[in-house]
């Protein structure tokens, strides 16, 4: 018999994917010939499909294929984690995500843990897009069932295999394994009606280590989810009216509260909800005062930076200033040096020249350094007051100036003579006539 959506069988035996063939068809399926069972070949094929995929990713002889949905004998780990908004809207490509976190589960009466996180998150999202997983789900999506007929632990339980819903995508976000949904107009009723509050994920796990005696796995291909009431794995509720009237329709979520919260066992409701608001508001103020402080140690972190920074400036401008300050001095004392002996070299000049005297040195020394302006004018501007020329100042150059001209009235006598043809008297005579000043004796001094 062929199911309107057919899906992959679990691959315990090539035996119960035939036995399979025998259970009473859906109403939605049609009969296909007795000759050739489809169901029981697709069935088996998928399995052998779905073993070997495991063997590899595992590099094990050993690997598990379990549903995350509890049994009447195995306790219920779920909890609806927070409301959530508009979590879910019958649209085509609705989102439903399955936390991270380790989860309890057993496999042939041994404890293992399934342990999800980002790391197999990836890895599931890569197994989902990779050629031999599209080839497993025949290059369509995964099923959404009622319950786990697929699996050997509900088959009895569970004998609808209409898919309700395809999962068409994986996304490994930051805190969750996020899946793609899209339903399937009676997945819409059943939830929508809240037929259903919760779903189910039942995946290929393989052997990564012990953990407190248990065996611990990770899970390495996604096969199919299932709809159900008491799931094992802590997902969100399908719809959010769901999640605010879940402790209500839940006595054990009631007294999983109460033990969480350290209540008394007759703890009412109210009680509840009021220590669950009173935590979440701690909770966030917590949330709120560890970012101020955060805020707080990254501005004091910058500001100490900024300190550190200024520092350095005041360090680098205090050297400048002290270097300048050294130049600066330096050139005051270069500055006085020369001033002092300026003024050394006017007063000994003014004394030498008979401007002022020795006895006076002294002051126009005190004057000078006092008001240097002023008092150099007046120094330049003295007039002699004592003599102090020698009487033979100027001799020699007297002397000079007398061999000159005598040797200026030789050169014109000499010319003269030659000119005029005539004698050295003769020629003396016309010289002195024309030229008279050169002739003349310069007055003797007394």
């Amino acid at each position: 018999m062929i199911a309107t959506h057919p899906a992959p069988r679990p691959a315990q035996a090539a035996q119960n994917a035939l036995r399979a063939a025998d259970r009473p068809a859906h109403p939605n399926t049609r009969p296909a010939p007795r000759s050739l069972n489809c169901s029981a070949v697709s069935s088996f094929c998928t399995g052998v499909l779905e073993w070997a995929f495991l063997f590899c990713a595992s590099r094990r002889p050993l690997a598990f294929i379990l549903a995350n949905e509890a049994t009447p004998s195995a306790p219920r780990y779920d909890f609806p984690l927070a409301d959530l908004a508009n979590a879910f809207s019958l649209t085509p490509g609705e989102w439903i995500e399955i936390p991270y976190g380790d989860v309890p589960h057993e496999y042939r009466g041994q404890p293992i843990i399934q342990r999800l996180n980002i790391q197999a998150a990836n890895r599931l999202v890569d197994v989902f897009h990779s050629l031999r997983g599209q080839l497993a789900r025949r290059f369509g999506g995964l099923p959404v069932y009622k319950g786990h007929p697929d699996d050997p632990s509900f088959a009895e339980r569970d004998q609808d295999q209409a898919a309700y819903g395809w999962i068409h995508d994986l996304d490994a976000r930051p805190n969750s394994l996020a899946l793609r949904i899209e339903w399937t107009p009676a997945g819409a009723e059943l939830v929508s009606n809240k037929h259903f509050k919760y779903f189910s994920p039942r995946w290929g796990l393989k052997k990564v280590g012990t953990e407190n005696g248990s065996i611990l796995t990770e899970p390495v291909w996604l096969l199919s989810c299932g709809l159900t009431n008491r799931p094992r794995w802590p997902v969100l509720p399908l719809s959010n009216e769901e999640a605010t009237t879940t402790n209500k329709e839940d006595p054990a979520m009631i007294e999983w509260l109460r033990k969480l919260f350290s209540l008394a066992n007759d703890a009412s409701e109210e009680d509840i909800q009021k220590t669950v608001r009173q935590a979440h508001d701690l909770a966030e103020a917590k949330a709120q005062v560890d970012t101020e402080l955060a805020n707080e140690k990254t501005a004091r972190r910058q500001s100490d930076g900024q300190v550190a920074s200024l520092a350095g400036e005041k360090t680098a401008l205090e050297t400048t200033l002290a270097n300048e300050q050294t130049a600066h001095n330096e050139l005051k004392a270069a500055f006085a040096a020369e001033r002092k002996a300026r003024i050394d070299l006017l007063v000994a000049n003014a004394i030498s020249e008979g401007r002022i005297t020795l006895a006076d040195k002294d002051a126009w020394l005190n004057d000078l350094a006092a008001d240097f302006p002023a008092k150099s004018i007046a120094l330049a501007n003295a007039k002699p007051i004592i003599k102090t020329g020698s009487k033979t100042d100027g001799l020699g150059g007297r002397q000079s100036q007398t061999f000159e001209r005598r040797n200026q009235i030789l050169t014109l006598v000499n010319e003269k003579q030659k000119a005029a043809g005539v004698d050295y008297d003769t020629a003396w005579r016309m010289v002195k006539k024309e030229k008279p000043a050169l002739f003349q004796e310069e007055p003797k001094e007394e």
